[in-house]
């Protein structure tokens, strides 16, 4: 089945690829919560962001969401990003955390 991406998923793969894993934010939990069944999908989106970022190795065909979340949050303060990340993840009735 094909995965719709929100931008909210973009936000929480970005956090990965910035900060990588935390106590909460994983890319078990993140993947859960989107809904995936393995963590292979989360971690295609994080090589596209190292695309983005113009990193090697990235995954170079990536959508124009992602480049937005890219755009919007590539300066934000890392305790805001992960403040949003948390609130995101928290909004659904399921405990990912």
């Amino acid at each position: 089945m094909h995965h719709s991406w929100k931008e909210e998923h973009d936000i929480l793969a970005f956090y990965l690829y910035l900060y990588g894993e935390d106590n909460q934010i994983s890319l078990n939990s993140v993947s859960r919560y989107i809904g995936f069944n393995d963590t292979g999908s989360l971690k295609m989106r994080i090589k596209n962001f190292q695309a983005v970022d113009g990193q090697e190795n990235g995954l170079e065909h990536y959508a124009k969401l992602t480049k937005q979340v890219y755009d919007n949050y590539k300066n934000k303060d890392p305790v805001i990003h992960r403040k949003k990340c948390l609130e995101i993840m928290k909004m659904s009735n399921n405990s990912f955390l």
